[in-house]
């Protein structure tokens, strides 16, 4: 069954939402490369954000919200996609001091670290450790880094560990048209 490409709205969290749920269908059925998926994300996450950084959203940014960002910047440099990498990673200085979750967190406790977090062998040493144990792992110490994108379907902290190790993250192919056009839409509209 084909996905649907998601509409436009004018709703920040309804249309991440709606965005990350197309990506996690197409990727679910193998029908698209995780770099067009990446793009997507990214856009998911640019849009999201206004759910928290303007107040008439009323949107609390939660741990989840924040590995998200995390979890993308980490996916920008396994991309080698440098001013994305940079894009997100200053999200995610800035948008730190707007996490509403406040308890004892694996990545939370580190985020004083700032951008040195991104590059912490032994911090990701540990995200990749993650996920190879994570069946074992204790639901109340999540969430988890692969729980966001890009799921168990790639594995960021790996790559930048041993460069060239994960195939997924060697972009050959053209972006997705379908992906492409979606992107220019979202970025014509108001959410330019």
């Amino acid at each position: 069954m084909r996905t649907l490409r998601p509409k436009i709205c004018d709703h920040p969290l309804v249309q991440a939402d709606d965005l990350r749920f197309y990506v996690s269908d197409r990727l679910r059925d193998d029908n698209i490369d995780l770099y067009s998926a990446f793009l997507l994300a990214h856009e998911a996450l640019r849009i999201g954000r206004n759910g928290y950084l303007q107040p008439a959203w009323n949107y609390n940014l939660s741990i989840s919200g924040l590995l998200r960002i995390f979890t993308h910047c980490l996916a920008a440099r396994a991309f080698r996609a440098d001013s994305m990498a940079m894009t997100a990673e200053t999200w995610l200085v800035n948008d730190a001091s707007h996490l509403q979750e406040h308890r004892p967190h694996f990545f939370t406790d580190r985020l004083s670290e700032g951008r040195a977090l991104i590059t912490d062998g032994t911090f990701l040493e540990s995200l990749s450790q993650m996920r190879e144990q994570y069946d074992s792992l204790n639901d109340d110490d999540g969430p988890f880094h692969l729980e966001v994108f890009p799921w168990h379907y790639a594995a960021p902290e790996r790559e930048l560990l041993i460069p060239h190790s994960q195939a997924r993250f060697r972009n050959t192919t053209p972006v997705d048209p379908e992906v492409s056009d979606l992107i220019a839409d979202l970025r014509r509209g108001q959410w330019a």
